[in-house]
């Protein structure tokens, strides 16, 4: 694994990616927005109507920040979700939406509290969180999708069945107990893109907002995904947060103690990295953190040798 994928050093320059690679992913991009895509239906490419039609090759779960929407085209976004899908790749979005939520929390004048810096889910809040993640921000996103993505909440189904977190009090902020992909499954089965927001539910109903790094890992596990994408707005894992060119390419899960030890691992990233380990020790093939603010990283990611961002893996397990 190490082997494909770059050096730091090769990383500080993103030409280290063959030339033929490149054009490859240009003129796919190019050839599925050309003649209007996204308002036409695919069968006047030839293309098959249901994509699992196709040669299935691969199941991924994504983890989307909600701020890539505004910092990359919406066309971009479409075509490289629907691209994968079209290639074979069975896709499924989880998404969480702090910064839409924030917006909604100050116009309705409610505070935010926070506990050591994790905000704090109240009553209103839960509410907030149901209306934008399950609504605004989910359906802005099958929007994008142009009628092949279904937008869910871990709620639906009881997909997502949660108890409030352990430890310090966050209010309505809760842990993944267990997920039941049947829903997500029957979608896939039928050529749909599942959009889900991170939203569950105990037992009793009672609904909880959950982290989406940690929503996306625990259905890959469910869905014995081959990959666990995380989209986020930096390169990936770095030994010096503020040098991009510090980008340390590959990481077997033994070393993670390791880098959190030595302070490279910290913060945010923590929950985030333990998320993708948990998910590679049960069963998904392997993890990556991508930058989401470089166009079409996520077909550099898929269809490149070099790839893109930190790749996490286990020994012993291919890529």
């Amino acid at each position: 694994v190490c082997a494909l994928r770059p050096t730091c050093a090769e990383n500080s320059i993103r030409t280290v990616m063959s030339q033929v690679t490149k054009t490859l992913i240009k003129l796919l991009v190019v050839l599925l927005i050309s003649g209007s895509m996204m308002f036409m239906p695919f069968e006047e490419w030839g293309l098959p109507v249901n994509p699992i039609q196709t040669r299935v090759i691969a199941l991924f779960v994504f983890a989307a920040l909600m701020w890539i929407l505004e910092v990359i085209p919406i066309w971009t976004t479409s075509v490289l979700v629907i691209t994968l899908t079209l290639l074979g790749v069975r896709v499924v979005l989880v998404h969480g939406g702090g910064p839409a939520i924030n917006r909604s929390l100050k116009a309705i004048g409610h505070e935010s509290h926070f506990v050591d810096g994790l905000r704090y889910t109240d009553d209103v809040t839960i509410k907030v969180v149901q209306q934008v993640l399950a609504g605004e921000v989910n359906k802005d996103l099958v929007s994008l999708l142009r009628g092949r993505g279904v937008g869910l909440c871990g709620m639906d189904g009881q997909m997502m069945l949660c108890r409030k977190t352990t430890g310090k009090d966050l209010g309505f902020v809760g842990e993944v107990e267990s997920v039941d992909t049947r829903l997500i499954d029957r979608l896939l089965s039928d050529g749909f893109i599942p959009v889900i927001a991170s939203v569950g539910m105990d037992e009793n109903g009672v609904a909880y907002n959950l982290n989406a790094d940690t929503a996306a890992a625990a259905i890959a596990i469910g869905l014995k995904a081959q990959k666990l994408v995380m989209m986020t707005d930096i390169a990936g894992l770095l030994r010096d947060k503020d040098d991009e060119s510090t980008l340390i390419p590959t990481v077997e899960v033994s070393e993670i103690d390791g880098y959190k030890e030595a302070g490279i691992i910290s913060g945010g990233m923590i929950p985030k990295i333990e998320g993708l380990a948990d998910a590679i020790y049960k069963g998904v093939g392997e993890a990556v953190i991508i930058d989401g603010r470089i166009p079409h990283s996520i077909l550099l990611e898929t269809f490149s040798d070099r790839g893109s961002g930190t790749l996490f893996y286990r020994r012993g397990h291919k890529r």
